[in-house]
């Protein structure tokens, strides 16, 4: 029996922090349901380059994606590359495994033309929100919640897509994928494409410094300017349309006595036909052990990226163009892998490091409406996760559309692996007060569930009592079919009716797509999820000072 290892991300639907990293903008996006493992690796690997002591400065085994991953693809490596090879970059990589085997290939790489191909080809995820499965439009007549008004509170309309959660059981009719898992996927799916450019980048620039002969920076001393070291890889050649501006890398010494190296980079994309667009990442490194020859597997720090000048309107934002900030907190033990991703979207009048981040390097917590000067505008993402060397684990995923959700549509997963044989898992979904004061204190980065608001955006009065909701949520016990290589639902309660108390009775009158059928809701308690999945995956605790 194959062994199955799953893939992560927190977190953070999702607009991307570069569009693309080919030529031509409009590329096809890579569109596979197929989601990668997040998995942590406790073998060091010693590169054979001509200058190994810049190794350290980044961790060789940090990738992310979901951790209810589907596809055959999931399956067909299982072991990380352990010496120098040449680098293929036919594909971009979608397992974990084969994430992290090309980023130690090209840390291990003895040639200065290969430091490119761990940065993906092509950066465009897939186009859609939602998978079929989860919040379908749905149109209602008679709705029993109805007492006056027009627009989203009229009768006789639609619900719009993405509020319904998850309204199907499957995601595949004919594999009987679970509908959680999908969506899983594809939200984790833009997450993780924004941690494979910045670690391939940061890769890039070690094995720029690596093959061009510069020398290792002193503990305290200025930072090496690696910048000419990139303009000599194939960077432009063959992931044109990225022109880089700085690129430095830097070691200091923290209180602890551990050592820091912070790789910073700052340059511009510029999509067939559009402007350019500004963008800066930054990787803050602490190596348990900083042995400057060998790659880092175990560590902690944070990586910040964003993104400014971006072509894109969101109502929430206004304007044409607008900013995109991400974070993530990372730790690496020996057997575990924990991070929290950040993602928002900020009004382009935002375009500064020190507005987009909190003290603590993370992206900001408030909203615009909270916060008026720096506060974000739309798609506020947290993902948070925990899982074990194999990567089976708890991922808690929560976002919001705009400053006026007050509160967050949420997934929990849990994986578990029994035996070589039975690997099970339980996904619920729900929504969440933003900000989250169950603990005493206001908790913006909250990845909780409390209730499930049946009725989000349909008539009902007031505005508010739509949102109360009911203190249950879905749920969909999950398996592994290694035979189709999916996670199915082995049992389901998601039936509700998009009503204030989730339930209907039929009447003569009354129709939810068509059916006047009654509904009784099949939800779970409160009681069911907190004995079930237990505590909340934890964000790491990482000192950089």
């Amino acid at each position: 029996m194959r062994t199955v290892y799953l893939v992560l991300i927190s977190t953070l639907c999702f607009a991307l922090l570069i569009t693309g990293c080919s030529k031509d903008d409009e590329e096809s996006a890579t569109t596979s349901t197929t989601s990668t493992t997040s998995t942590t690796s406790t073998t060091s690997t010693t590169s054979s380059g001509t200058n190994s002591e810049f190794l350290s400065a980044m961790p060789g085994n940090l990738a992310v994606s979901s951790n209810t991953s589907s596809g055959s693809s999931v399956s067909s490596s299982r072991t990380l590359g352990r010496t120098a090879h040449a680098v293929s970059d036919d594909n971009d990589t979608v397992s974990q495994n084969d994430k992290v085997t090309r980023l130690q290939a090209v840390l291990n790489s003895t040639s200065i033309d290969e430091c490119h191909k761990a940065i993906p080809k092509t950066m465009k995820s897939a186009e859609d929100k939602y998978v079929d499965c989860y919040g379908p439009e749905l149109a209602y007549v008679n709705h029993p919640n109805y007492n006056g008004g027009s627009g989203f509170s009229g009768d006789n309309s639609t619900l719009p897509t993405g509020d319904l959660g998850i309204w199907t059981a499957y995601n595949d009719n004919t594999t009987q994928e679970a509908c959680a898992a999908g969506q899983m996927n594809l939200l984790m799916e833009k997450t993780s494409k924004k941690i494979d450019l910045a670690m391939g980048i940061s890769a890039m620039m070690v094995c720029a410094a690596k093959n061009d002969n510069l020398t290792l920076p002193a503990v305290g001393a200025s930072a090496l300017d690696v910048t000419d070291s990139l303009n000599k890889t194939k960077m432009d050649d063959e992931r044109g349309g990225m022109s880089i501006t700085t690129a430095t890398l830097e070691r200091d010494n923290l209180t602890s006595g551990d050592t820091l190296w912070t790789s910073s980079l700052a340059g511009s994309y510029t999509p067939t036909g559009a402007t350019a667009q500004a963008f800066s990442i930054t990787l803050k490194h602490v190596p348990t052990t900083d042995n400057i020859s060998t790659i880092s597997t175990v560590g902690e720090g944070l990586i910040q990226m964003y993104q400014t000048g971006l072509s894109e309107t969101d109502m929430n934002c206004g304007g044409s163009t607008l900013s995109i900030a991400n974070s993530v907190l990372y730790k690496n033990t020996s057997d575990n892998l924990s991070y929290r991703a950040i993602r928002a979207k900020f009004a382009s009048t935002i375009s500064d490091a020190s507005n987009f981040y909190e003290s603590d390097g993370e992206v900001r917590k408030q909203n615009k409406n909270l916060d008026t000067t720096n506060g974000w505008c739309a798609d506020y993402n947290v993902v948070v996760a925990n899982v074990d060397s194999s990567g089976f684990g708890k991922v808690s995923y929560a976002w919001q559309a705009g400053p006026m959700d007050g509160y967050t549509r949420t997934f929990n997963i849990k994986t578990d692996n029994n035996s070589a044989d039975n690997q099970t898992g339980d996904a619920y979904f729900g929504f969440n007060p933003s900000p989250d004061d169950s603990s005493g204190s206001d908790d913006y980065r909250s990845t909780s569930i409390d209730r499930m608001i049946c009725n989000w955006a349909g008539p009902g009065a007031p505005a508010t009592a739509n949102k109360t909701g009911v203190s249950k949520m879905q749920r969909q016990q999950l398996e592994y079919d290694s035979t189709n290589y999916v996670w199915k639902s082995a049992t389901d309660n998601i039936t509700f009716a998009p009503t204030n108390d989730c339930d209907f009775t039929s009447n003569s009158s009354t129709t939810f797509g068509g059916s006047s059928a009654s509904i009784t809701n099949n939800l779970v308690d409160n009681s069911t999820y907190t004995t079930n999945f237990g505590s909340q995956p934890s964000a790491p605790t990482v000192t950089l000072e």
